[in-house]
């Protein structure tokens, strides 16, 4: 009787070891998944957005102003807000291009009408013989001052 209680002490202290190594196990590969669905959600929310903001930021370094990022609609966390900073400062940039670029022509036009309205005084003065170039003040009066060709 003896014998048969102390067989069954060792085979009850045999299962304990081996329910206590399982739960273990299944402890730590439990923790594992855990911490893969924590890795991915934290690549996810914050990893992959800061990418695509970096490589749209290289794109507009690269001078290309028509790049676009979508930010989550409902996301109200500081990558969300960067991401629509980042898209309303590429809009303002689109528009500052435009203007400077149509500042950049309007100049232009100016600038050949003024050349071309010197050039007809400069062929009419020579067809009228022109002033003496010694002459003081000899041009004075016949040309356009260049003023307002760049608005403030």
């Amino acid at each position: 009787m003896a014998e048969r209680e102390t067989e069954q002490r060792r085979a009850s202290e045999a299962f304990a070891r081996d329910f206590r190594r399982a739960y273990l196990l299944v402890s730590a590969g439990l923790f594992l998944v855990l911490l893969a669905l924590l890795g991915f959600g934290l690549y996810r929310w914050v990893v992959r957005p800061v990418r695509t903001l970096r490589e749209a930021t290289q794109a507009v370094a690269r001078g290309d102003l028509h790049v676009q990022i979508a930010a989550r609609a409902n996301g109200g966390d500081e990558v969300t807000a960067l991401a629509r900073d980042f898209s309303s400062m590429v809009s303002q940039l689109r528009g500052s291009q435009a203007a400077l670029a149509e500042l950049n022509q309007n100049l232009e036009r100016e600038v050949e009408r003024k050349t071309e309205h010197l050039e007809g005084d400069a062929a009419s003065d020579e067809g009228k013989g022109g002033a003496d170039p010694g002459e003081e003040g000899a041009f004075v009066g016949q040309r356009e001052p260049v003023v307002g060709l760049v608005a403030d």
